[in-house]
């Protein structure tokens, strides 16, 4: 179980490409309330066909949906999802995607399973039912928890390792590879690397825990890896999200819940991402350790997910919230 000893030091995050930003003039509602004992959501997503969030379980290995009454709805879970993080909607093929890893922390972890299940789930999204599951961790020899996913138009999933320094990518078809590898992705054992990534135009835009970094990498080259520079430290980064606007949404929580306060900020670019400028900040209360963010048609909502609760072993959280983000 080594992987607990370090999780305390960064914990994971997840990234999607959806549209719009939060406003005060909207109907939606402040936040939903989700009432589900040790839960733990990390990863989310929202389906506007029936106006419902998707959020996976990191303690329970399992994917459920939400009304915005806060109403729970079970979606999938078997003996094979471990930990479920980023989650991905695609629409245009009526798919369910989720990263299904283990940190060793979920009621079905297992030493044969802890810091290597690296699987990519996919599922319809009408019947739940599994259509593929992904084995990455045959794709690069080490040690692997998969975190965060994307797809560009093409219909392409591009997943981040944060104990391998690489992307993977999965296409239409079904084929695996390794989309780039790189230096600059490498972190020290017991440090959490890769993680958030989201699709701007012709980039991928990928987050690394240690250190807060951004990198920018072509779609159509994924050995060109470039840093963003960005006009403050962001502290720390968990969940991205691209709006409408081409706006980046980043999240950033704060383990100890001392030295920063816990956000979201919101970043602009004028050099297609070569640098970026935080233009705004949603400041979150509670040290609730927001990770993932979703657009629910144009308003922008934050999974708090209470994980420090889980990793030092206090007592279960019941309740968890799905807040709006307004700036």
């Amino acid at each position: 179980m080594k992987y607990k000893k370090f999780s305390i030091v960064l914990l994971t995050s997840s990234i999607f490409f959806l549209s719009g930003c939060g406003s005060n003039n909207d109907k939606s509602p402040e936040s939903i309330e989700v009432n589900s004992a040790a839960l733990y959501p990390e990863g989310i997503a929202y389906y506007s066909k029936n106006d419902r969030f998707y959020l996976g379980s990191y303690h329970k290995g399992k994917i459920v949906s939400v009304d915005t009454k806060g109403n729970i709805y079970p979606f999938a879970e078997d003996d094979t999802l471990v930990t479920i993080v980023g989650i991905k909607i695609d629409t245009q093929n009526n798919r369910l995607i989720a990263c299904n890893t283990d940190l060793g922390f979920g009621t079905k972890s297992s030493n044969a399973t802890i810091g290597q299940l690296a699987n990519v789930v996919v599922y319809d999204l009408s019947s739940g039912e599994k259509i593929h599951s992904y084995n990455l961790s045959t794709l690069y020899q080490g040690g692997h928890f998969i975190n965060d996913l994307t797809l560009d138009k093409e219909g392409n999933i591009y997943v981040t390792d944060s104990f391998s320094p690489v992307i993977y990518k999965i296409t239409a078809t079904g084929k695996m590879s390794i989309f780039s590898q790189d230096a600059q992705f490498v972190v020290e054992q017991g440090q959490f690397g890769l993680n958030g990534i989201a699709i701007s135009g012709e980039y991928l835009i990928v987050a690394k825990s240690e250190g807060a970094k951004l990198f920018k990498i072509p779609l159509n080259n994924g050995d060109v890896v470039q840093e963003i520079s960005v006009n403050q430290n962001l502290n720390s980064i968990d969940g991205l999200l691209v709006n409408s606007n081409n706006e980046l949404l980043v999240v950033s929580n704060n383990f100890t819940g001392q030295g920063y306060s816990e956000a979201v900020y919101k970043l602009t670019s004028q050099d297609s991402w070569s640098s970026a400028s935080v233009v705004d900040t949603f400041n979150v209360e509670g040290n609730v350790y927001p990770t993932t963010l979703a657009s629910k048609n144009g308003t922008i909502y934050a999974n708090y997910s209470h994980l420090p609760a889980l990793i030092l072993e206090q007592p279960n959280v019941d309740v968890f919230t799905i807040q709006k983000v307004i700036f």
